[in-house]
């Protein structure tokens, strides 16, 4: 089979979901995972920190086909 430009390039750059939480000093922080099968594990990190109103946002590259209205 063979792969799609899309495909290679999803693999040279993988996903991206970056974090972004509160500590419980007040202040910022935050992270990046380049797999979804990370963020179970981050997401135990930040509790176990302490960690508190986490947000989570998917800036994954992902394609369309343009002639879609």
């Amino acid at each position: 089979m063979k792969k799609t430009e899309e495909q290679l390039i999803l693999e040279t750059v993988g996903q991206k979901w970056f974090f972004e939480f509160t500590m419980p000093d007040g202040s910022k922080n935050g992270g990046i995972a380049n797999h979804h099968h990370a963020i179970t594990f981050i997401i135990n990190k930040i509790r176990e920190m302490g960690g508190k109103n986490l947000v989570i946002t998917d800036k994954t590259i992902f394609f369309f086909d343009g002639d879609e209205d």
